[in-house]
């Protein structure tokens, strides 16, 4: 969602989100990350891990698994 001139818009779906069962979401303390929880890495067995998105000039980055030792 934005706020436009006193209102905000309708929400609409992150394009980094919306393949899987995307959980736990975290900003960063600076703003400039989105952390989550999905499990897109291994939709089969449902075991989820952590992704981060990062705020570009553009809006945000594509979702990278963080990995090791995280997960």
């Amino acid at each position: 969602m934005e706020e436009k001139d006193g209102r905000w818009t309708e929400p609409q779906l992150a394009p980094f989100s919306g393949q899987s069962w995307d959980f736990d979401f975290n900003f960063s303390p600076t703003g400039n990350q989105f952390l989550f929880s999905s499990v897109r890495s291994d939709p089969e067995s449902r075991i989820p891990a952590i992704w981060v998105v990062n705020r570009t000039a553009e809006g945000w980055s594509e979702a990278r698994h963080i990995g090791l030792p995280f997960n």
